[in-house]
């Protein structure tokens, strides 16, 4: 409890450490990468406020998205792409955290559950403090619980507030699916990267029947595991070997697609949608998504050796720290800030102070996690190969209890994002695509996949607690919802049990493994 309570505290050795992190970095580490993913989550809320805007119609506020109505706004949003930046540098990230626990003779498990544990200390505080916040401003009627789109629809404002949670659900699916996509890298790298952008072409360009129209969503798999897996190929090297002229031969030939695409001057091209229209080109990703991607990562690489001298300088290293020290949270809560800035108006030397006193104390636990010189990486370059051994540990029970609470926290997230946190009350049901339930279920499932997501890397000791602990929680759900008399979905039910049985399997293994052996 007490590591927990320090870790979303501001104390003054958290500085210390940051600025010996950022002065002992090794030598080894590719820094071009750390601006570029600073460089994505800044494009993203930078387009937020360029192509976001709010006006009053009657006694409705009206949210407009210029980068679907105006085509130079939508040209606009392809150079501001910079989600597909991001998962490219994630998916180099946990290239390297992969191999790197490999060479510690690590466990498939103990890697997933430390790389989404990374993440999820940010995604609790805003999904506490964020709730706590909407409900708050909604029921004082700070701020108005619906703003309209330009289609004349309703959007929750809450579910407009959570939209940065939708990266969340994303990293979490490409994440599960590392060890798979390293695997396949390793066997044959661009044969695996030929299947993935195969398939993403033909479910894009082929014409589905309305029967089997959500084939399409599988793109969001392929899509970002293409992205993702581009990532791959710049932590082994292969995209260091390339001239920058063939990077700006791709992102021309991308961009001027991109151009011949649309000559009609269609307002339908912008792949920055915040979730505000029903036709987009990121909900699923479409071609017009992929060469965006491609032309933005090409472009950018292009520039990697001016970048890495740039980076050498320790002022301009230390600022680019300091931001990625604080990286999700300006993301996660960027749409807070554009809303309420627009609703209460503060004045600018009252907003600037406030705004940096917020970060550093939400973004308290993000910083204690920081991490630049630890002995995870140890390649001197990016080209050495691969430490040994090649395998990770393996075990059944843990990668299943992992894969389970994993998808808990996959569905409470997306429960979450659309579904409200307590806008419409704590225990009303919301029908939500293949499941429905309430903000009660949406934090009950988030809890379960926390705790079943670090048994598989804590101490034996916890484990037996732990499981009864989430049987329980479990069983509440189910009760929870005939208590109430709300449906259940049949996956929902399905999924539900099965998760009992899991617990209830693992408990009575974790048991038996306890019982000592005696020769008699």
């Amino acid at each position: 409890m007490e590591n927990f309570i320090n870790l979303f505290l501001i104390k003054p050795n958290d500085f210390k450490y940051l600025w010996n992190e950022t002065r002992n970095t090794s030598i080894s580490r590719e820094r071009y990468i750390d601006l570029l993913k600073l460089l994505s989550v800044l494009s993203v809320i930078f387009s937020t406020h360029l192509f976001l805007s709010f006006q009053l119609s009657g006694h409705e506020i009206l949210i407009i998205n210029e980068s679907s109505t105006n085509y130079n706004m939508s040209v606009a949003s392809w150079y501001l792409n910079g989600l597909a930046i991001f998962f490219f540098c994630n998916g180099f990230s946990n290239s390297l955290a992969w191999y790197s626990n490999i060479g510690r003779d690590g466990s498939v498990w103990e890697f997933l559950a430390n790389r989404i544990n990374s993440i999820l200390g940010p995604v609790i505080v805003l999904i506490i403090f964020g709730s706590i916040s909407i409900h708050y401003s909604i029921s004082n009627k700070l701020i108005p619980e619906y703003l309209v789109t330009s289609a004349d629809s309703l959007h929750p404002t809450t579910e407009f507030l959570l939209w940065p949670l939708w990266l969340v659900s994303i990293y979490l699916v490409v994440l599960m699916f590392s060890p798979v996509t390293a695997y396949f890298h390793k066997k044959n790298s661009w044969l695996f990267l030929a299947v993935l952008i195969s398939m993403f072409i033909f479910i894009d360009l082929f014409i589905f029947s309305s029967t089997y129209i959500s084939i399409k969503y599988l793109n969001y798999l392929f899509f970002w595991l293409f992205i993702h897996q581009l990532g791959y190929f710049y932590a082994d090297g292969s995209l260091q070997n390339i001239k920058p002229a063939l990077y700006f031969t791709v992102g021309l030939f991308s961009y001027i697609a991109l151009f011949l695409i649309s000559p009609d001057y269609s307002t339908l091209t912008s792949v920055s949608n915040f979730r505000l229209t029903l036709i987009t080109n990121e909900d699923p990703p479409t071609l017009i998504m992929l060469l965006s991607s491609v032309g933005m990562i090409s472009f950018l690489l292009m520039f990697r050796n001016i970048g890495d001298k740039l980076l050498k300088n320790k002022y301009i290293w230390s600022i680019t720290c300091f931001f990625n020290a604080h990286l999700y949270t300006y993301f996660l809560w960027h749409t807070f800030f554009f809303v309420f800035i627009y609703f209460l108006g503060p004045d600018i030397y009252i907003l600037i102070p406030a705004a940096f006193l917020f970060v550093l104390i939400v973004g308290s636990s993000e910083r204690n996690s920081f991490r630049l010189t630890s002995s995870l990486v140890k390649r001197i370059s990016p080209e050495q190969p691969w430490p040994l051994p090649i395998k990770a540990r393996f075990s059944l029970n843990n990668v299943v209890l992992f894969w389970y609470g994993s998808l808990w926290i996959l569905l409470s997230t997306i429960q979450i994002t659309l579904g409200g946190v307590g806008t419409f009350g704590f225990f009303a049901d919301r029908q939500l695509f293949f499941l429905n339930g309430n903000t009660f279920e949406a934090f009950l499932r988030l809890v379960i996949g926390m705790i079943l997501l670090n048994i598989t890397i804590r101490s034996s000791n916890y484990r037996g607690v732990s499981l009864i602990i989430s049987t329980s929680l479990l069983t509440t759900l189910i009760f929870s919802r005939l208590y109430f008399d709300l449906k259940f979905h049949y996956f929902e039910l399905s999924f539900t049990v099965f998760g009992l049985f899991l617990c209830v399997n693992s408990y009575i293994l974790n048991r038996n493994n306890k019982v000592e052996k005696r020769v008699i």
